[in-house]
Protein backbone atom coordinates (compact mmCIF):
# COMPACT_ATOMS: atom_id res chain seq x y z
CA UNK A 1 0.00 0.00 0.00
CA UNK A 2 1.69 3.55 -0.96
CA UNK A 3 1.43 6.19 1.44
CA UNK A 4 0.27 9.53 0.27
CA UNK A 5 2.53 12.57 0.42
CA UNK A 6 1.95 16.02 1.98
CA UNK A 7 1.80 17.03 -1.96
CA UNK A 8 -0.60 14.44 -2.75
CA UNK A 9 -3.01 15.27 -0.38
CA UNK A 10 -2.45 19.11 -1.31
CA UNK A 11 -3.04 18.48 -5.16
CA UNK A 12 -6.45 16.59 -3.84
CA UNK A 13 -7.60 19.12 -2.10
CA UNK A 14 -7.10 21.68 -4.36
CA UNK A 15 -8.61 19.37 -7.18
CA UNK A 16 -11.82 19.32 -4.32
CA UNK A 17 -11.59 23.18 -4.28
CA UNK A 18 -11.62 23.22 -7.96
CA UNK A 19 -14.53 20.86 -8.26
CA UNK A 20 -16.91 22.88 -5.67
CA UNK A 21 -15.93 25.96 -7.44
CA UNK A 22 -16.76 25.23 -10.95
CA UNK A 23 -20.14 23.79 -9.72
CA UNK A 24 -20.88 26.83 -8.20
CA UNK A 25 -20.21 28.21 -11.07
CA UNK A 26 -22.40 25.96 -13.08
CA UNK A 27 -25.30 26.44 -10.70
CA UNK A 28 -24.88 30.11 -11.26
CA UNK A 29 -24.84 29.54 -14.93
CA UNK A 30 -27.88 27.71 -14.85
CA UNK A 31 -29.87 29.77 -13.03
CA UNK A 32 -28.81 33.42 -14.95
CA UNK A 33 -30.13 30.93 -18.21
CA UNK A 34 -32.98 30.21 -16.36
CA UNK A 35 -34.15 33.89 -15.66
CA UNK A 36 -32.96 34.95 -19.18
CA UNK A 37 -34.88 32.49 -20.45
CA UNK A 38 -38.17 33.60 -18.84
CA UNK A 39 -37.57 37.37 -19.23
CA UNK A 40 -37.55 36.24 -23.35
CA UNK A 41 -40.92 34.32 -22.22
CA UNK A 42 -42.85 37.11 -20.95
CA UNK A 43 -45.79 38.36 -23.10
CA UNK A 44 -47.05 41.56 -22.93
CA UNK A 45 -50.37 41.01 -22.76
CA UNK A 46 -52.86 43.23 -20.23
CA UNK A 47 -55.43 40.72 -19.48
CA UNK A 48 -58.06 42.07 -21.40
CA UNK A 49 -59.91 39.33 -22.80
CA UNK A 50 -59.06 41.07 -26.45
CA UNK A 51 -60.70 44.06 -26.27
CA UNK A 52 -57.82 46.79 -26.56
CA UNK A 53 -60.24 50.00 -26.34
CA UNK A 54 -62.76 50.77 -24.53
CA UNK A 55 -63.89 51.95 -20.48
CA UNK A 56 -61.15 51.61 -17.98
CA UNK A 57 -62.80 49.80 -15.42
CA UNK A 58 -61.57 50.75 -11.95
CA UNK A 59 -63.11 47.83 -9.88
CA UNK A 60 -61.28 45.54 -11.98
CA UNK A 61 -57.98 47.28 -13.56
CA UNK A 62 -58.85 46.10 -16.62
CA UNK A 63 -60.39 47.49 -20.19
CA UNK A 64 -64.12 46.48 -20.93
CA UNK A 65 -67.15 47.27 -23.62
CA UNK A 66 -68.33 49.46 -20.26
CA UNK A 67 -71.69 47.28 -19.44
CA UNK A 68 -70.27 45.83 -15.95
CA UNK A 69 -73.34 47.17 -13.56
CA UNK A 70 -71.01 46.89 -10.38
CA UNK A 71 -68.24 48.26 -12.40
CA UNK A 72 -66.83 52.03 -12.18
CA UNK A 73 -66.03 53.89 -15.17
CA UNK A 74 -64.82 57.54 -15.98
CA UNK A 75 -67.02 58.06 -18.95
CA UNK A 76 -65.67 61.59 -21.20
Amino acid sequence: MTELTSKDRKLGSALKTCRHFMGSVLLLLLGAGRELFALLNTSDEDNSGGISSGSLNYRTGERDDGTDPYGWYDHK
